[in-house]
């Protein structure tokens, strides 16, 4: 098997992580210094993701030379990410293990009146 190498990156707002709408999240990673890199696999899971149960965890496979990713319409809750490049029909190990939280929405404000 073909070694790749991809670095996934994910942080709060001004440093990769941007959340649009409530359950988006924007990731992005550097590319693969692989010749033949055909499509990248994108990993998500509220259950911790490791090399072992990785083929658990939902995916989203990316066509050519992408480089970000927005995930959409996650749940609450912590998300675990991680990213895979593909070349040859080979898939290269995990990137680093990323992870993500979605609030819970806010709860409606309810305001009272002071009476005399």
């Amino acid at each position: 098997m073909k070694k790749f190498l991809v670095i996934l990156l994910i942080c709060l707002s001004s440093l990769g992580l941007y959340s649009a709408n409530a359950g988006d999240v924007k990731i992005a990673w550097t590319p693969s210094p692989s010749t033949g890199v055909t499509n990248y696999i994108v990993y998500a899971s509220t259950n911790s993701i490791n090399s072992s149960n990785v083929s658990s965890a939902q995916i989203q496979i990316l066509a050519g030379p992408v480089v970000a990713h927005t995930l959409t319409n996650l749940t609450v809750g912590k998300w675990y990410i991680t990213v895979t490049a593909v070349a040859d029909d080979s898939e290269s190990d995990i990137s680093n293990v990323v992870t993500a939280t979605i609030p819970a929405p806010a709860g409606p404000v309810i305001r009272t009146k002071n009476r005399p």
